[in-house]
């Protein structure tokens, strides 16, 4: 056999693996890089062949073939950086990804609470209020007058609302008349955007 017959089988079996893999790559993921690599790897294989001024269907040449895996060799290896590059990305983005769970799990501790405290404050509050208004209510209407001309309108508006109608009226009735109207106007204000049947 000459020596162009021997090479003839290597380089048309090299070929027919090329295309082979891209139609796979292809098939599998048409957005493969590796499909687009074995693109530019015919293409350069072509390329090399067109220098050689070899017609189609002709042997390459030892040389042809050797700069041919050199060219595969430079690919694989940038697809190896860009592997590379993709794993420390990923890692990176998971461990991103799990510190801001963990900040997030943290806020929503902080949130709730938060949310307890101020209905503690509130709950405590209201009892608050509950204890004072209980108090007026068991004073003298004359002595709770005192203390009603003493507070601001809207203060003592907001505890005779809470009162038993009967000992709001009487402490109500010991006010200056210009105070227990002010009180008046202001309850009923408060009472003005409550819903009606």
């Amino acid at each position: 056999m000459t020596r162009a017959r021997l090479r003839r089988p290597g380089a048309l079996a090299l070929l027919m693996v090329c295309f082979l893999l891209s139609g796979v790559m292809r098939v599998a993921d048409p957005n493969s890089a590796l499909a687009g690599e074995l693109d530019d790897a015919l293409g350069a294989m072509r390329l090399v062949s067109s220098h050689s001024g070899g017609k189609a269907g002709e042997p390459l040449t030892s040389t042809e073939i050797d700069l041919l895996f050199e060219e595969l060799k430079e690919r694989e290896t940038q697809l190896e950086v860009m592997r590379q590059d993709l794993a420390t990305r990923a890692q990176t983005l998971a461990v991103t990804e799990e510190k801001l769970r963990e900040q997030l799990e943290v806020l929503e501790a902080a949130e709730a609470e938060l949310a307890a405290t101020l209905t503690r404050a509130e709950t405590a509050a209201d009892e608050d209020v509950a204890r004072l208004t209980t108090v007026y209510e068991n004073m003298k209407p004359a002595d709770a007058a005192q203390v009603f001309e003493a507070m601001n309108v809207e203060f003592a508006a907001g505890f005779l609302i809470r009162m038993r109608p009967d000992a709001a009226a009487k402490i109500l009735a010991g006010l200056e008349p210009n105070t227990a109207y002010a009180v008046t106007v202001t309850m009923a204000g408060r009472n003005a955007g409550a819903p009606r049947e």
